[in-house]
């Protein structure tokens, strides 16, 4: 039992404050030098090597994104670097955290099948995953292996006052009523959901943006515009009050993840006791009902236009700005929202900021790498908007591209 799947709102109310220590403003300044660290590995990553016209080689982003956001979330929760961006010995296993948000996709669908031993007993991992199911459980033991080992280091008082990682916090923490905390068990969950989860939020938070600023060349030359009047210099970006004066740039972020949000598996809830009413319709007791995150964004009531990338509509007057944020969930809303969303919104825009300061990025010059990720009429209906980042449902978004290209700039 973690807090994502607590079906009773008090269990997971009570969850939810614990794991919310370790997201407090005093945790998450705490972890600015970690995130400025792994920015900078992946601005290097992506402006280098450069070609004699030069620009950097074509990146296909989705990868690099996810490299960036797997080391990032690991050091930020266990105080464990994956090193991926950096080196590729652990590269192996982001196809397996790919294949374990299929199988959370699949959970979610078909829970029958994982509550009655389905799963297990046919071997559907196996089956339905042949090349990586072996090193989906590789890297859930390494997971586990990491966690274990920094549980360890903390057994004593005196190392858990000084550390600053997310389990740290989370560790630390007392139920005020029973004076108990988490049991090391439920400290693995918690932290292998967050380990999965906050990296493909972030891995597909920045895909998205880097795919329609460089689709959209006026909003590109006004977020760029705006990060290099704001920031004099690269050192001075980071998780302070100058970077919530980054408005068109976080109205960008806010556009891409309506676009194409991270979100892609409805998630069911279940009508309690005498049933619900949802938009004047009554569901019975015991059924379940969702929606899309990606279907409540593009309600041409609430966002004229949907398909259109347009950050304006994040700056409109009060009013209509009132009426595109209440069909806005890329993070869910109400009690069970992403715990973690202020601190995943800081780093995709802390990360954006510092690319777009250091330099400039383009689609890949070779047309064959430029329309990967783009739609296309072959890709059957829904899918035939080329300017449109296309999203496929594994739990959370699985995407291909963009592929770009960078091109550090002249700094006056």
């Amino acid at each position: 039992m973690f807090v994502f799947n607590a079906a009773s709102n008090e269990l997971h109310s009570k969850r939810r404050k614990i794991i919310s220590q370790g997201f407090s403003e005093q945790a998450m300044r705490a972890s600015e030098p970690k995130i400025l660290k792994h920015v900078a590995n992946y601005c290097n990553v992506l402006f280098e090597p450069v070609t004699k016209t030069g620009w950097s080689e074509a990146r296909e982003t989705t990868q690099w994104s996810a490299f960036f956001a797997i080391d990032l979330i690991a050091d930020l929760t266990v105080g464990r670097s994956t090193a991926m961006l950096t080196s590729p010995e652990n590269r192996i296993y982001n196809p397996a955290r790919k294949a374990n948000f299929a199988r959370m996709g699949l959970a979610i669908q078909w829970p029958e099948a994982f509550r009655g031993g389905l799963f297990k007993n046919l071997k559907l991992g196996e089956l339905l995953f042949p090349k990586i199911a072996k090193l989906g459980k590789q890297w859930q033991n390494l997971l586990s292996s990491w966690i274990a080992a920094r549980l360890k280091e903390l057994r004593s008082v005196e190392k858990l006052a000084t550390e600053d990682d997310m389990i740290v916090a989370i560790a630390r923490y007392k139920d005020p009523e029973t004076g108990q905390g988490l049991s090391d068990g439920d400290l693995t969950a918690e932290m292998t959901t967050l380990l999965i989860a906050g990296s493909g939020t972030i891995t597909t938070g920045m895909t998205s943006l880097l795919w329609y600023l460089s689709r959209w060349p006026d909003s590109y030359g006004k977020a760029a515009q705006e990060v290099r009047s704001i920031f004099k210099t690269p050192e001075s970006i980071g998780m302070n009050s100058t970077l919530s004066t980054c408005i068109y740039l976080k109205a960008c972020l806010q556009e891409a993840m309506r676009v194409s949000p991270a979100p892609t598996t409805p998630l069911y809830r279940e009508a309690g006791p005498g049933g619900a009413v949802v938009c004047g319709i009554h569901i019975p007791e015991g059924y379940e009902v969702a929606t899309t995150i990606y279907a409540l964004h593009h309600n041409e009531s609430h966002h004229p236009d949907s398909f259109t990338f347009d950050p304006e509509r994040w700056l409109q007057d009060k009013e209509n700005l009132r009426a595109t944020k209440a069909a806005w969930a890329p993070f869910s809303v109400g009690d069970r929202n992403c715990v973690g969303m202020t601190l995943a919104t800081n780093e995709v825009l802390i990360a954006m900021a510092t690319i777009l300061w250091y330099g400039d990025f383009r689609t890949a010059d070779d047309p064959s790498l430029a329309s990967i990720g783009a739609g296309s009429q072959r890709l059957g209906p829904g899918r035939q908007r080329v300017k449109e980042f296309q999203l496929y449902d594994t739990f959370g978004a699985s995407t291909e591209g963009p592929y770009l290209q960078f091109k550090r700039r002249k700094i006056p």
